[in-house]
């Protein structure tokens, strides 16, 4: 009988055992494949946010052909020198809306789309990489669409200054992925337009980054 309850508990032990290896084992590799979909996720996200706001903002240009002078004046002084440079307002905003609404248009469209990557890569082992069913990503938006634009002077050269209007661009998107979501922010910085100064300009706008 002794012989048989000393199996008995042991065998209990080992069960036990065995139980609290399957269950961290689950825990750790449950942490690491939620932790490998966030992270991919965030890839995702920031190279889809990258690709449609560069090319809205392409597309956008092209459509509109806009050029430099739409968006600035220079302002001359009576000796014919370069004062500043006046931002045209009226057509700054009505590109930004144009941009912000096709960037929005085209993240929509994209929450259709999945992105289906192989589990044995998201366990992150390398002999398991590109096996095993797949797992999908869904591309989905968070957040409004917001710009920001600015205005720099660099030298380009002797008595030469290039002049660019840039517009950054905030993206809040979401993936959604088995067991869970991970929000991103992507920020894209644009040359909407530039010119090249021949002449001098005043010092003090020389490497200077303003708001317009």
């Amino acid at each position: 009988m002794r012989k048989k309850s000393a199996i008995n508990k042991k065998r209990t032990v080992i069960i036990i055992l065995l139980l609290l290896v399957f269950l961290f084992l689950f825990i750790f590799f449950d942490i690491r494949i939620n932790n490998s979909f966030q992270e991919l996720s965030k890839y995702y996200c920031g190279r889809n946010a990258s690709e449609i706001i560069s090319t809205s903002v392409d597309e956008i240009l092209s459509e509109t052909r806009a050029e430099y002078s739409d968006f600035s004046t220079l302002i001359y002084d009576e000796n014919g020198k370069i004062v500043s440079a006046e931002t045209i307002t009226a057509n700054v905003n009505s590109i930004q809306n144009m941009i912000i609404k096709r960037i929005n248009e085209k993240i929509a469209a994209c929450s259709d789309n999945k992105i289906e990557i192989p589990v044995g890569t998201v366990t992150g082992f390398y002999i398991l990489n590109g096996r095993g069913p797949n797992a999908s990503f869904k591309f989905i938006p968070s957040g409004n669409t917001e710009t920001n634009l600015s205005s720099s002077f660099t030298s380009a050269g002797i008595n030469q200054t290039c002049h660019k209007i840039i517009l950054d661009v905030t993206v809040r998107t979401a993936a959604i992925y088995p067991g869970g979501k991970s929000e991103s922010e992507f920020t894209m910085s644009c040359i909407i337009a530039e010119t090249i100064i021949v002449g001098d300009i005043p010092e003090s706008l020389l490497g200077i980054n303003s708001v317009v």
